[in-house]
């Protein structure tokens, strides 16, 4: 992961401490990288958030 940027088009909860922890979370994943992909590959991860949790 390079980086990480939260927010994005379909985004239904902009309450900044949610945004803060779903960039944090994505930080922390790795990919493996396609050896016959382009030298820059996009992915997208989803963080859903209940409440209570």
């Amino acid at each position: 992961m390079v980086q990480a940027i939260p927010g994005k088009k379909g985004t239904t909860n902009r309450a900044s401490c949610l945004l803060v922890a779903a960039k944090k979370s994505a930080e922390t994943y790795k990919f493996s990288a396609a050896s016959k992909a382009k030298d820059i590959q996009i992915g997208f991860v989803e963080v859903i958030f209940k409440v209570g949790e």
